[in-house]
């Protein structure tokens, strides 16, 4: 599920689709850094989402401490412009 917590992409829907993966959308992962309120914001979703055995992608991860923030979260995978922005296939 791409863009958690935009759109139609929410805990009401999860049940209702089949797949493996959640994408958390960037809008998210830029609130985890305002300490405890956004901190809990990303947990208590990742809970349940770990606990019905899905994994997580942080999108849009930008920062070092973003990135801190999501291993502390315990967000499977990190996805975003920390890393590396978009190139073509043969340059990855």
């Amino acid at each position: 599920m791409d863009d958690f917590g935009t759109g139609y992409s929410n805990l009401s829907s999860m049940p209702e689709l089949s797949f493996e993966v959640i994408k958390f959308d960037r809008s998210l992962i830029r609130i985890m850094n305002d300490e405890r309120k956004g901190q809990k914001t990303i947990e208590l979703p990742a809970d349940i989402m770990y606990e019905n055995d899905y994994s997580i992608v942080a999108e849009g991860i930008e920062t070092a401490p973003q990135v801190k923030n999501a291993h502390e979260r315990r967000l499977d995978r990190i996805q975003g412009f920390y890393y590396a922005k978009p190139m073509p296939e043969d340059e990855l």
